[in-house]
């Protein structure tokens, strides 16, 4: 018999809290809007599949921003943020309509914006967009890859950022 207690519902806070142990990269997901950078930080990011070469990641139903970029065609561009990326993450994060001229943009080899200074670019098209609760799963169609080079990725662990440490052995 065990002494733990299972919740069928568990208390927002607490949910939030258990989940904040859960260390992930941090990355700005991008497109144009006008002829305009526009574009959001996201914490889950994954990858979904390798036939075909797919990428995975959730958007609140609530953004401002999404609806720009979903309806853009979904061509997109996923920078991986660098560690020293953090006042990035923080503008892309932001509910300030002119977050997107905080941010130096580079273009990808699609012509879409890539975060200055990204680990990696990932050129996507969106294939689908799946309602889960308050957020969307949106899956995407890969394309080109561009890699900047070997460096320390931010990650987002317990509501802050963080680098890697040494590694294990």
């Amino acid at each position: 018999m065990s002494n733990l207690t299972t919740r069928t519902s568990a208390p927002a806070d607490e949910f939030r809290e258990v989940m904040s142990h859960v260390a992930s990269g941090l990355v700005v997901i991008a497109g144009l809007r006008g002829g305009r950078p526009a574009g959001l930080t996201a914490s889950s990011f994954f990858s979904v599949s390798m036939r075909p070469r797919l990428v995975g990641f959730c958007v609140a139903t609530a953004s401002r921003t999404w609806p720009g970029l979903a309806g853009d065609g979904g061509a997109l561009c996923v920078s991986l943020l660098a560690r020293d990326q953090r006042s990035v993450a923080d503008a892309m994060a932001s509910r300030d309509p002119d977050k997107h001229t905080r941010v130096e943009w580079t273009p990808s080899p699609a012509g879409r914006p890539v975060a200055a200074g990204a680990i990696a670019a990932i050129d996507c098209e969106v294939a689908a967009a799946v309602p889960a609760g308050d957020h969307l799963i949106v899956t995407a169609l890969v394309g080109a890859i561009t890699h900047y080079g070997e460096r320390e990725p931010l990650l987002y662990h317990r509501r802050g950022y963080h680098g890697l440490g040494p590694r294990l052995p």
